[in-house]
């Protein structure tokens, strides 16, 4: 870890977010309080972080060998994620870890839009990411990408979890409090995905 340019680590840290986002709130409230010691690799705070994580990927693996159902879960922020990286063409503009940060924030405006939760998770999530420099919209991506709302959800159609034409979501109730869902909202799936792209959507 000590190897990494700050921007790998920062794209590290999203990933081990969505374990506190999924089911393991207390967590998440814990990196709140150390995650700049975390991204800083202070030992103590490093160690329990790793520790947290690779034990909550073991557990849900182990409860769902064959991704049956739990283990979709791992794929908060992915489905909009992969979209992101395929319309940035894997170019180097956009990590992995940074696509899924930005997914994990329209997955949670989706579910406020949707009325699943509450307007002041958004603005958590949001905050714990933008005080560690963590990118958020898509709009933050530079350059800009050129494709609408509609050709990046689009993309989403081709997920690999994509089942009879349609798209698999993982949203909140609240952090520590997702679930997986195909029964989406267009019309509110476009709107956040256009929020995300700012005034950059569309370009051409």
């Amino acid at each position: 870890l000590g190897t990494l340019p700050e921007r790998e680590l920062k794209a590290g840290y999203a990933e081990m977010s969505k374990y506190g986002l999924i089911n393991n709130a207390p967590f998440y409230d814990w990196l709140s309080e150390n995650g700049e010691d975390v991204l800083e690799l202070k030992s103590e705070a490093l160690i329990h972080a790793i520790e947290i994580s690779c034990k909550a990927k073991a557990d849900v693996v182990a409860n769902d060998e064959k991704e049956a159902g739990q283990r979709a879960l791992l794929n908060l922020g992915h489905t909009f994620g992969h979209a992101l990286e395929a319309a940035a063409k894997y170019d180097g503009r956009l990590l992995h870890g940074e696509a899924v940060a930005m997914g994990i924030v329209m997955a949670t405006d989706l579910s406020v839009q949707m009325d699943i939760c509450a307007a002041e998770t958004l603005n958590k999530v949001i905050h714990e990411y933008q005080k560690l420099g963590i990118k958020t919209k898509a709009s933050d991506i530079d350059p800009p990408l050129k494709q609408s709302a509609e050709e990046i959800v689009a993309l989403m159609s081709k997920d690999k979890k994509a089942k009879a034409n349609k798209i698999g979501f993982i949203l909140m109730r609240d952090i520590g409090q997702s679930f997986q869902t195909y029964d989406i909202d267009e019309d509110k799936l476009l709107n956040v995905v256009r929020h995300s792209l700012g005034d950059f959507g569309g370009v051409k």
